[in-house]
């Protein structure tokens, strides 16, 4: 552990496992968040817990993940990003920005959904997203698959996991 946390920016912005590029829609939550911290204190020190969470993920030598997916490590802030989303619903005005946000929410579920199926089908590098690749998978790919995906899921998970080493204790 290096607690100048050289790795906190990749923790956010890296195509390795960084939050922003695995889960977009923390984007929106982030900023929604932060609207909130110039209007509440309440909000200002999520924000202080949100940042001390990534200082810390960053000052890990394993910082990635070493093979999860997405920023699992994040996964407790999840509170404070539901909290950001809906602050910024509440802000956003009705008609086209609305509409352009939901849009964005949508494309951004869209896109974490599409990367599970492709991370739990062996269709992606575990490590690592390759956008385009990730992009095309996602529109192209796993529609054409969503079928076998859903069955192998359903009645034969087992499947998933066949061909991979298993980690040993």
């Amino acid at each position: 552990m290096t607690w100048t946390s050289p790795h906190a920016w990749q923790v956010l912005a890296s195509p390795e496992n960084g939050l922003l590029f695995w889960t977009p829609l923390a984007v929106a939550a982030l900023a929604g968040l932060v609207w909130l911290a110039a209007r509440s204190w309440v909000a200002c020190v999520c924000v202080v817990m949100v940042l001390t969470q990534v200082y810390v993920s960053g000052s890990l030598d394993t910082w990635a993940g070493a093979g999860s997916f997405g920023q699992r490590r994040l996964v407790g802030l999840t509170v404070f990003f539901v909290i950001g989303l809906a602050a910024l619903f509440a802000a956003i005005p009705r008609g086209w920005p609305r509409l352009a946000l939901q849009a964005f929410v949508g494309l951004a579920g869209w896109w974490n959904l599409g990367l599970t199926a492709q991370f739990g089908a062996g269709l992606m590098d575990r490590q690592h997203l390759d956008p385009p690749r990730n992009a095309y998978n996602n529109l192209v790919a796993i529609p054409q698959r969503f079928p076998s995906l859903v069955y192998r899921f359903v009645l034969d998970r087992e499947s998933f996991y066949q061909g991979r080493t298993p980690s040993t204790p």
